[in-house]
């Protein structure tokens, strides 16, 4: 499918009418994930803003549901955690742009980074949807950062995912124990890489 994007980039949104609703919108996230995905690639270095965060969640969630890239105007939850109301959304994403671009990364691994940028935007909710997905491509963009070549995917571990963030949110008081999290991004990293070496025709490669 993502071959076939990148021959047809131009015309890709044409061709969904093709489709049937259905596999419409599964294609439709697809490609919109590959595509903001290879912008936090291209952008790894820069530093993060509000807006660039807006214009990701845009694109990602574009006719998808209504109002992509927008904050959310009314209150939500999930399960029993309730997230900060729509009126401290602006004030809490600037304060998170703004620790995040004054880290020491000299201090802190990228797991570590990856991990509390992923947990901190997610916990803060900012839009109606889509949360959770650009989240992690927020942890894609820390691990890019510090130079890793590959995405690490975490969708692939989803209870083990769930379980982490859970136990983030219940020491979220006492500064948020993200360490769980953080070894998800280790663990999953280094299975990306394990499986780029164990391709039979890497070999070939360095010939």
């Amino acid at each position: 499918m993502i071959r076939q994007f990148i021959k047809h980039q131009d015309t890709w949104e044409a061709d969904l009418n093709n489709l049937t609703p259905k596999h419409k919108l599964a294609r439709r996230q697809v490609i919109q994930h590959y595509i903001v995905l290879k912008d936090v690639f291209d952008r790894k270095y820069a530093p993060l803003s509000v807006e660039q965060i807006k214009n990701w969640h845009r694109t990602l969630m574009k006719e998808i549901i209504p109002n992509s890239g927008d904050y959310r105007k009314d209150g939500c939850m999930a399960g029993m955690k309730i997230f900060p109301e729509p009126t401290l959304v602006s004030e809490m994403m600037d304060s998170l742009v703004k620790q995040y671009n004054l880290f020491d990364r000299n201090h802190f691994s990228p797991y570590a980074v990856a991990a509390w940028l992923s947990h901190a935007f997610v916990s803060i909710h900012p839009f109606s949807d889509g949360n959770g997905r650009l989240s992690r491509l927020l942890g894609n963009y820390v691990m890019f950062s510090y130079g890793f070549p590959y995405p690490t995917p975490i969708s692939n571990v989803k209870r083990a995912y769930m379980k982490a963030l859970r136990l983030a949110d219940r020491d979220y008081s006492n500064g948020r124990d993200t360490s769980h999290l953080a070894f998800i991004f280790l663990e999953n990293s280094n299975m990306v890489f394990s499986n780029y070496l164990a391709n039979k025709n890497l070999t070939q490669e360095f010939k």
